[in-house]
């Protein structure tokens, strides 16, 4: 029985991170139903139905089968075991989406200012005319693990998140990614540090340097914030 109780929990936790990825899915399309006059012309530009294709297959394959490797990853290797009080789960989990935003904005912005770097991000940006929930996880594989999922993991491991920390942390992050690419929200204001969806459609569709920042906060005005009063700083 010894011997049976940690591939129980394992299989348990692939399950559990399977369960939690397919809630992702189901809100995408939960969203994208509110979103048809956009699919519509989607499909009815040169190649939409082929891309519409692709990005439904890349939120599958991302989703359900990295992000629940990453799931599992986080909480058997990365997690803590040990009992966090509610104020310390509350610091991990403001903690790990200042992490994840920080280096999505330095990775997101590698991706437009390097040259050798851009093919991993372009699939992404074949969604500029019209941006849906699912352009979210529209991405390649190497953009998900490497600028969604890492960033996570890493931030997790620095504030020795809990399960229940990093899982809160990564609904946060999860859900703010699927508002930034929801049309019909557009209109919705939000404080300057945060990115709403009329910042990030603004990057899609102008295609334009800068606006690295997302899902959560918007590292572009916060460094240029901090750089300024830095400055006067040093001027007086």
């Amino acid at each position: 029985m010894l011997q049976e109780e940690p591939t129980m929990t394992n299989i348990s936790l692939w399950v559990q991170g399977f369960a939690l990825s397919s809630l992702c899915i189901a809100l995408t399309f939960v969203l994208e139903a509110f979103c048809q006059d956009d699919v519509r012309k989607l499909k009815a530009s040169k190649g939409g139905e082929e891309l519409y294709r692709a990005a439904i297959a890349a939120n599958l394959r991302n989703v359900l089968v990295f992000g629940s490797l990453a799931y599992y990853i986080t909480i058997v290797y990365v997690c803590t075991k040990n009992a966090l009080t509610f104020s310390q789960q509350a610091s991990s989990v403001f903690g790990i989406v200042l992490v994840e935003g920080f280096f999505y904005y330095a990775i997101h912005r590698a991706f437009h200012e390097v040259r050798s770097l851009w093919w991993m991000h372009k699939f992404h940006h074949q969604f500029h005319a019209v941006v849906l929930p699912s352009s979210a996880s529209a991405v390649s594989v190497g953009e998900f693990v490497f600028a969604y999922m890492m960033p996570i993991i890493v931030g997790a491991m620095l504030t020795q998140a809990d399960a229940v920390s990093a899982v809160a942390a990564a609904t946060i992050i999860t859900i703010s990614n699927l508002w930034i690419h929801t049309p019909f929200l557009q209109e919705i204001k939000l404080p300057w540090m945060f990115v709403s969806t009329s910042d990030h459609l603004n990057h899609h569709r102008r295609g334009v340097r800068g606006d690295y920042g997302a899902p959560v906060f918007h590292f572009d005005r916060i460094l240029r914030v901090a750089q300024k009063g830095s400055k006067q700083s040093a001027e007086t």
